[in-house]
């Protein structure tokens, strides 16, 4: 998959003018699992799925079609009194809230178009 710096500078740009977005959203890509939790990856980049520690097993690495609400979560490091870094994942993330899935067999990058 090939990074497109442009399209998430521009992406990040209005993320970051707004809070939070609560927009609803239809999100189609790969589930998989990651340390923070359950995510969806396509070419557009990673979002995470709320109340989602991980993907049941007939979903992992299968195309996923989530619609929500899409939300900019802020994360910060968490440090204890000795300066011990837990959080290894601090910055924002793309949260997709109040989620429902489903299976899809066939899922067309927007990039082919």
């Amino acid at each position: 998959m090939q990074f497109n710096f442009l399209k998430f500078f521009m992406l990040f740009i209005f993320l970051y003018s707004c809070s939070n977005i609560n927009t609803r959203i239809i999100v189609k890509g790969k589930a998989l699992n990651g340390k923070a939790g359950a995510l969806i990856e396509n070419e557009d980049g990673i979002y995470y799925i709320q109340g989602m520690d991980y993907w049941p097993k007939k979903y992992i690495n299968k195309n996923i079609r989530v619609t929500g609400e899409l939300a900019l979560i802020q994360s910060h490091p968490i440090i204890d009194t000795i300066n011990k870094v837990y959080s290894q994942n601090p910055g924002n993330r793309l949260m997709v809230l109040n989620p429902k899935y489903r299976r899809i067999l066939f899922y067309k990058s927007q990039k082919n178009k």
